[in-house]
């Protein structure tokens, strides 16, 4: 036996078993087995791949401190608590009812600028997010987040590829959108 690790071979680990204790963020992969049999030789079965997501409160956080960062954060209109303290205090976050996971994120009109990286993602549990009348020039594949519902990105600088990926969104506003050097808008609704 030998486990595989994002198509690398992990050291030590040739049992049929796998265990991952305490799984950790570094801990998300795409695991495989081989198995070669000394009774056959060349013969080599692989199974398939299976792919490990750690998710947490944790997880939302850096993937929310990401995002602040990847749209200039420090420079938002209103940033209150974001970064310090306990993030059910974060301006525009909105929690589940429990208040153990990120559900929404909503920053419309506050001075976001840049591109939104794919962390976003990492909140797995987002099923909304308005980022609506800022300065937005790009932004991920949100319709990978099996809950995502919602995105409000009307009044922003977003380029039609990035807007295309995302249209199987069921509520989708992208209105208004100014094309980057030029006077020409986009606009939409769906």
């Amino acid at each position: 036996y030998q486990w595989f690790k994002d198509g690398v071979a992990i050291a030590d680990e040739i049992s049929p078993v796998l265990t991952i204790a305490s799984a950790q963020f570094e801990d998300d992969a795409t695991y495989r087995v081989e198995v070669t049999s000394s009774l056959v030789p060349g013969l080599t079965l692989s199974s398939n791949e299976v792919v490990v997501v750690v998710s947490s409160l944790d997880k939302d956080i850096a993937s929310l401190t990401q995002f602040y960062n990847d749209t200039d954060g420090d420079n938002w209109t209103i940033n209150d608590g974001w970064l310090s303290g306990d993030i059910t205090t974060w301006q525009g976050v909105v929690m589940n009812e429990s208040q153990s996971r990120v559900v929404g994120v909503s920053l419309p009109g506050n001075n976001l600028s840049g591109e939104v990286s794919a962390a976003i993602t990492g909140v797995l549990n987002l099923d909304s997010l308005d980022i609506s009348d800022n300065k937005i020039t790009g932004i991920p594949d949100m319709t990978v987040l099996s809950e995502f519902t919602t995105l409000k990105v009307s009044k922003n600088q977003i380029q039609f590829a990035d807007l295309e990926q995302n249209l199987s969104v069921a509520e989708f506003e992208y209105l208004e959108q100014t094309i980057a050097g030029t006077e020409e808008f986009l606009r939409g609704r769906r």
